[in-house]
């Protein structure tokens, strides 16, 4: 555009162009941060006051790992799932793009067709795990001294869980359930014999389903190890959110954040364990 500088009204409307033209830029600078840093929303079933105990520790440690980035990256919103899903679905919704970050313990697919951030969550502590029995079967574990013996008695687990298929590799005799909540109902049935956790988990769901399991006790004098780290895995179609969370997580074990958070959560329970006591 040409102006004629030569009389008032090209002068009127040169100037009417120019503070027209400074209003846009500032509103473009005032409102450019806004639009550089609207919020990231991670929908995950990884929340820290998820009604499933399971998951409010990556929650805890997801949340921390996003605060810490924040200035970096910009705010986000964490949303619960509409529901609790199998394994197996989480994965292709994670492809989709419909879940942004789920926590799990690892396996191969999900190495290949997820975007793992390979920070072990709870430090390998999961791999430990104390067996759940009846009561009146306490003599019985208590005598057991070959690991055969273990594998034709029938153990309970997921059906889709990563240690579950890594039990019926090794030749255990596995009774499968889509539900974990309904495995509790399935062990009070008889529908297995006894059932590995972690010690992350074992206590306070000893707590929590024993009220209707009242004869499950841990047996006090085995434990089995099956490593199998529990890492965040992120959408494919997120990869800077990967990038986030992984920077996140190792600024938090660089700043000891990271191990206070895990020792408030699971030092009593691993005190509780004593697995100098089980050979």
């Amino acid at each position: 555009m040409s102006f004629n500088l030569s009389n008032k009204q090209s002068m009127t409307c040169l100037a009417k162009h120019f503070f027209s033209t400074i209003a846009l830029t500032l509103l473009v600078v005032l409102f450019q941060p806004l639009m550089a840093h609207s919020d990231t929303i991670i929908r995950t079933n990884a929340l820290p006051d998820s009604p499933d105990l399971r998951f409010q520790y990556p929650g805890t440690l997801l949340k921390a790992a996003l605060d810490i980035t924040t200035d970096e990256y910009g705010p986000y919103e964490i949303k619960p799932l509409d529901q609790q899903i199998s394994r197996n679905r989480a994965l292709i919704e994670l492809g989709k793009g419909n879940i942004e970050v789920f926590s799990a313990p690892t396996r191969q697919n999900w190495e290949e067709e997820a975007l793992p951030v390979r920070i072990p969550l709870r430090r390998g502590l999961g791999g430990f795990k104390l067996l759940f029995i009846h009561e009146a079967d306490k003599d019985k574990f208590a005598s057991i001294q070959d690991i055969n013996i273990y594998k034709r008695i029938p153990m309970g687990g997921g059906s889709q869980w990563s240690s579950t298929l890594a039990y019926n590799k090794m030749g255990f005799t596995m009774v499968g359930g889509t539900e974990y909540a309904a495995l509790f109902d399935m062990f009070q049935g008889g529908r297995f014999d006894f059932f590995p956790r972690g010690i992350n988990e074992v206590y306070k769901e000893l707590a929590k389903f024993g009220p209707k399991v009242p004869d499950m006790i841990i047996e006090p004098t085995v434990a089995f190890y099956l490593p199998n780290p529990t890492y965040f895995f992120i959408s494919p179609k997120q990869p800077e959110l990967a990038e986030r969370i992984e920077r996140g997580l190792n600024k938090l074990v660089w700043n000891g954040t990271f191990d206070k958070l895990f020792f408030k959560s699971f030092s009593e329970n691993i005190i509780q364990a004593d697995l100098n006591s089980r050979p």
